[in-house]
């Protein structure tokens, strides 16, 4: 099934992120402004208004090619590297306005070139995006495009802005999916998501609508729709009514019509036209009229299905040789549902030609091979229908596409069928149902048992001429036939004594497979024991960490009532300490007690979950920001427990210490897997580092005494670095002998 989706927002990707001031106060400013560095980026941003506005305009493009001119004057003039490098930036985007790419790409490789050389990070990533947009849509163009949008997400890492980082994985998810690769497409688009959750970025629901595109179009329809009505939740959450909710609800109903749930499809559909015709966005109306007009004739409005499609071309100009080619074959199609071969013809034939012209990707080969099969098989062109059915073949065999090859055996059926060469015909249905494996539908098996049914008749007749001719020679070869005769009484009593020597074995292996059957029926019996018993360990287990979790709960707000009647600072300081430690170690058994698995704890998810707890209990927002880049490492309640604590000690420490007098910095967290299942915790901070007397082993502070100790219960290396702030590595080796025999019994049972 060939759905139509919008694939590009078609915006600048860089642009979005600008502060930019209106054009009237740009104005307004310029006018006030004296020769220098702010007139410059003025100027520039005056222009980049004009290059962003929509269509071709000329009066648009020149008015920016001049601002752009005089500030390109002036950055020579004060000698700004950076505003020349931005000017050659905007004059190879005023290029490509004027479908001049040549010139665009070589005016922002020049830019690209300095920006790279004085390490501006941010504006290597724009002007990587904006070479991305140098290149079409087409599959040739694909490798290029997801060249430079991993280039850009690397130069916005490089600059430590997650929201373009996120965005530009964003895009680049997008051209996976133009490609077919839906892997790659899925991985990237959990890459984007997961940065922009991490910078608690909500506006993320066309993230979640694409990847329930993609797992439908990967046959988990499952996790599809899951996506899908994450997104549609989030959109309502957010009360959005733009044009992202009109390409959700178009996903929606593309996962109801997979699901053929058919009625629902359209509804959504419906849902879908409203919003998108409200915000004008004009790619995915032409999606959505598309889709319903490929809808409708399986809800049996077939006229109502070719209405639309000339609807949506009169109103909506179709661009591209690769679009018109499909509209020509919907055309064809529409048709003949209707039977209008006469009318179906010059749209079919339109479309042949056209396919000359594009680039001829296997998905367009696909399309127009099917309609042309269609068409010349129902118009009774065998030999024509013959060849289109060969070129699909070697399409599917070149394309290892199994469902395509079972459609080409099928196609040749019918037309052996149509043709009257019956074995010809059961032959190729044979291989289709080998390839669908038992899947083929009861009418295809009632085509083939009529089918068998003149093929016998046509032999019958055959063999009643030859018995005929036979029955002439009968009597010549009577005689021989007693001999026959006797020789097969003799052959039917050397067969007996064979049935009853395999009566005998055949009883003797029923006995031994009853005393196999006995013995399974028994291990049967001790496996459910024993799965009984480990659900109830489970059971037992859960319980206790959720009994753990609540009994920590407590205490904690025991000490939390007990610091109400309490005036001095040490004992409510040290009793808050206990709070973030118990906190800390309840984190690891409320994790248990809801996760599957009660014998390891995702670090990963911890760290994540701790840091969002202290910066809560400490208020750090305004002034502290945490920068996280840890591995997924799974780890038992006995080493959880302690690199918890010492996480905990840790950054309660660099927030506490580390940036007095209200000072901004950064706490940087790591945890990478080493070699040899070894694993390195770093907690590292850019505050004031520790005084320089200070002494570990005559530490007092019972913060370094309790990291210390515990780091000796976990078997790890415990090392202080005080160059620009404080680093705490330590570097400890991953058990896994609860973890493996909690799996191995598992697996037994």
């Amino acid at each position: 099934m060939c759905l139509a989706l919008p694939l590009f927002s078609g915006v600048c990707l860089y642009a979005q992120s600008a502060k930019e001031l209106p054009p009237g106060i740009l104005r307004d400013k310029l006018q006030k402004s004296i020769p220098g560095i702010d007139k410059i980026e003025l100027l520039q941003a005056l222009s980049k208004y004009y290059i962003l506005k929509p269509g071709n305009n000329k009066a648009d493009i020149d008015s920016a090619a001049l601002l752009n001119k005089e500030s390109e004057m002036l950055s020579s003039e004060f000698k700004y590297v950076k505003g020349t490098a931005n000017n050659l930036l905007l004059a190879g985007e005023i290029y490509h306005k004027q479908n001049n790419d040549v010139k665009a790409t070589a005016s922002m490789n020049e830019a690209l070139k300095i920006f790279n050389e004085n390490n501006l990070h941010e504006q290597a990533g724009n002007t990587y995006m904006a070479l991305a947009k140098n290149y079409e849509k087409e599959s040739k163009d694909l490798d290029s495009k997801i060249y430079y949008y991993q280039k850009a997400q690397s130069s916005y890492r490089q600059a430590g802005i997650t929201e373009l980082e996120a965005a530009t994985l964003k895009e680049l998810g997008n051209v996976y999916k133009l490609k077919k690769d839906f892997n790659n497409a899925i991985k990237t688009y959990q890459e984007a998501l997961a940065k922009y959750q991490s910078i608690h970025y909500k506006s993320v629901e066309d993230i979640y609508s694409e990847l329930g595109y993609l797992y439908n179009e990967i046959e988990n329809p499952l996790m599809g729709f899951q996506y899908q009505l994450q997104a549609a939740k989030i959109a309502e959450e957010l009360n959005d009514t733009g044009a992202v909710v009109g390409v959700i609800y178009n996903k929606m109903g593309i996962a109801y019509w997979q699901a053929e749930k058919l009625d629902s499809a359209n509804n959504y559909f419906e849902k879908a036209l409203k919003i998108s015709i409200q915000s004008k966005d004009t790619e995915t109306i032409e999606s959505i009229y598309i889709n319903m007009v490929m809808l409708l004739p399986n809800l049996g409005k077939k006229e109502e299905a070719l209405n639309l499609l000339k609807v949506v071309t009169k109103n909506y100009p179709i661009e591209g040789t690769d679009n018109k080619l499909m509209i020509e074959c919907l055309f064809t199609d529409r048709y003949m549902a209707l039977n209008q071969y006469d009318s179906a013809k010059p749209h079919l034939y339109k479309s042949l030609e056209l396919f000359e012209q594009s680039d001829k990707n296997p998905t367009f080969k696909d399309r127009i091979y099917f309609t042309a099969i269609n068409y010349f098989y129902q118009t009774k062109q065998y030999q024509k229908a013959l060849s289109y059915i060969e070129k699909r073949d070697t399409l599917a065999r070149i394309t290892q596409d199994r469902e395509m090859q079972m459609d080409n055996e099928l196609f040749w059926f019918q037309v052996d069928s149509a043709k009257g060469d019956y074995v010809a015909a059961i032959q190729h249905f044979e291989k289709s149902r080998a390839i669908l494996d038992s899947m083929s539908s009861v009418e295809k098996i009632k085509q083939l048992n009529e089918l068998q049914v003149k093929y016998n008749t046509e032999k019958k007749d055959h063999n009643i001429q030859s018995l005929t001719e036979k029955n002439r020679i009968q009597n010549i070869t009577l005689q021989k036939e007693r001999i026959t005769r006797n020789s097969i009484i003799a052959g039917c009593l050397v067969l007996l004594i064979f049935l009853a020597l395999g009566y005998n074995r055949y009883r003797l292996k029923q006995h031994t497979n009853f005393k196999l059957q006995k013995q399974q029926e028994e291990i049967n019996k001790q496996n459910e024991l024993l799965k009984k018993l480990l659900g109830e360990k489970e059971w037992l287990l859960r319980e206790i960490h959720h009994r753990v979790k609540n009994n920590l709960q407590i205490v904690i707000s025991l000490l939390n009532t007990q610091s109400a009647y309490l005036d001095n600072e040490d004992a409510l300081l040290a009793i808050s300490n206990s709070q973030h430690r118990m906190h800390a170690m309840s984190l690891i058994h409320q994790k248990l007690y809801q996760s599957d698995n009660l014998s390891s704890i995702d670090m990963q998810w911890y760290i994540h979950e701790l840091v969002s707890y202290m910066r809560e209990c400490f208020d750090t927002d305004r002034r502290m920001e945490f920068k996280l880049d840890n591995d997924k490492v799974e780890l038992d309640v006995a080493q959880a427990v302690p690199l918890g604590l010492i996480l905990n000690e840790a950054i309660s420490n660099a927030i506490k210490y580390a940036f007095p007098q209200n000072k901004k910095g950064i706490i940087y967290i790591s945890l990478k897997k080493l070699d040899n299942d070894k694993c390195q915790l770093r907690i590292s901070d850019n505050g004031i580092g520790l005084p320089p007397e200070f002494e570990l082993e005559n530490s007092q502070s019972l913060g370094m005494s309790l990291m210390l100790g515990l780091s000796d219960q976990i078997d790890g290396t415990f090392n202080l670095e005080t160059s620009n702030g404080l680093t705490i590595n330590i570097i400890f080796t991953i058990r896994h002998d609860i973890m493996s025999a909690e799996n191995d019994l598992k697996k037994t049972i």
